[in-house]
């Protein structure tokens, strides 16, 4: 049998990946419907997704209904509402969106392997990293709601393959699709908005000539611009502003900002936000309030006044925010998904750890989702140290600057377990970089005690 799964294993690497994260992905699928179905696919942000969707099939129109007013949307961007519409238009039950998302969930695994393999890891390695990713807990469990997640980490993934196919063989047309993706995941979702720098300076310190490196460069920013030109031009006609979304302002400023003033004045994250509205409401009064955009610049001068009254409790809290990025487990959604309620809506999932109120599978998932998070962040870490004891510097430094990119695409300690998805390669190669010499010496080990044993 361990002979059957090592041909496997040689043979049909990407087959054997892929059926991995699909069955698990669609088995959980499986049991979710039959427990809590549809409510348990909804969370707080889904229904703004959810909404988007349906007012793009029955207006012709990307925006939402306030207080009975039409507000065009700029806070989400429209790939994601755009993919929902889809299956709305054919008429498609929500599980055949949600299974749907969970066959991206596990293409994004293949890609993950072929990323390895194309960054100069070997074949072990990258079989190792695709089947991390095919087990991740989190993308399993992630697929399964009405959110970006898994579109977007396909998108973010496949663009990273592209530029990698592009670096290794310095051909211009990957650096066109590289630019495309990556245009394509920021209207997916805003957090991709800057990765195209760090990609940009990794390009210029490539082996390629100086003229190849800026013709690729223009063709990763063009085409970019190319995806993304009718999304800014739309809502340059609509605001006057030239922007991708009002969100990025949120993440970096709204967020953090009702944290720190909870913190200060010992309120809960709902009297902080409710006291934060209030003082945007006696700024902007009745007839703005409801603006997006006179609302964004409003949040922003109060965060900044924050900022700079405050400068050692934001840092504290975006410190608080990386660590929650790194190990929080995903236990009120795993609850959510276990807990039989009646309905198509479900109530909004707290940003809390309350494990003893979890469902008794939920608290079985959460704690296995813990000991997988140790496990993988030491694989990490023992993965950084064997490359940069390998002087392996430039998968080293692409891999961690891709890793502490999401990490930086955080709320600050409204970060959730979700927000690690998007760096599943990057985790996932790094760790079974770890993992793979770790086999290797324990490999080493054993030959050496059987000569021992023989002489």
């Amino acid at each position: 049998m361990k002979q059957g799964f090592i041909n496997v294993t040689k043979k049909h690497p990407v087959a054997l990946i892929f059926s991995t994260a699909l069955f698990f992905r669609w088995l959980w699928s499986t049991f979710f419907i039959f427990l809590n179905y549809p409510a348990g696919a909804f969370t707080f942000d889904s229904q703004g997704y959810w909404q988007l969707a349906e007012n793009l099939v029955l207006h012709d129109s990307f925006g939402r209904f306030f207080d009975r007013a039409w507000y065009d949307e700029f806070f989400r961007t429209p790939l994601y509402p755009a993919f929902l519409a889809f299956f709305k238009i054919l008429s498609a039950p929500l599980w055949i969106a949600l299974f749907t998302q969970g066959l991206l969930s596990a293409l994004t695994c293949v890609v993950v392997y072929q990323l390895a393999l194309e960054i100069g890891l070997s074949k072990k390695t990258a079989v190792i990293a695709g089947l991390m990713a095919a087990l991740d807990l989190t993308s399993i469990l992630f697929c399964n709601f009405v959110l970006t997640e898994s579109l977007f980490t396909l998108l973010i993934t496949a663009g990273l393959l592209v530029f990698s196919m592009g670096i290794k063989r310095k051909h211009s047309l990957y650096f066109f699709w590289c630019g495309s993706l990556l245009g394509l995941a920021i209207l997916c979702r805003p957090a991709g908005s800057f990765l195209f720098v760090i990609l940009l300076l990794y390009l210029a310190f490539s082996n390629s000539t100086r003229a190849k490196k800026m013709m690729h460069g223009f063709l990763l920013i063009g085409s970019l611009l190319l995806i993304l030109s009718p999304w800014l031009v739309r809502n340059y006609q609509l605001s006057g502003r030239v922007l991708i979304s009002t969100s990025i302002q949120e993440l970096f400023f709204l967020c953090p900002t009702a944290h720190v003033y909870g913190a200060i004045y010992h309120q809960s994250i709902a009297q902080s936000r409710l006291a934060l509205w209030q003082e945007m409401h006696k700024e902007l009064g009745d007839s703005s309030i409801n603006n997006p955009l006179l609302r964004i610049d409003v949040e922003k001068k109060i965060s900044l006044r924050m900022i700079e009254s405050h400068p050692v409790a934001f840092a504290m809290d975006y410190l608080k925010g990386f660590i929650y990025f790194a190990i929080k487990p995903s236990g009120a959604y795993w609850d959510q998904q276990t807990r039989r309620q009646k309905g198509s809506n479900s109530k909004f999932v707290e940003n809390k750890f309350q494990f003893t109120k979890y469902t008794n599978l939920a608290k079985v998932m959460t704690t296995l989702q813990l000991l997988e998070l140790i496990i993988k962040w030491s694989l990490v870490c023992l993965g950084i140290w064997h490359l940069w004891k390998q002087k392996r510097y430039r998968v080293m430094v692409f891999l961690t600057a891709i890793l502490v990119y999401f990490a930086l695409m955080i709320p600050g300690s409204s970060a959730e377990g979700r927000f690690r998805i998007p760096a599943l390669a990057a985790i996932s190669l790094l760790g079974a970089y770890g993992l793979s010499h770790m086999m290797q010496r324990l490999s080493t080990g054993k030959t050496q005690d059987k000569l021992d044993q023989t002489s």
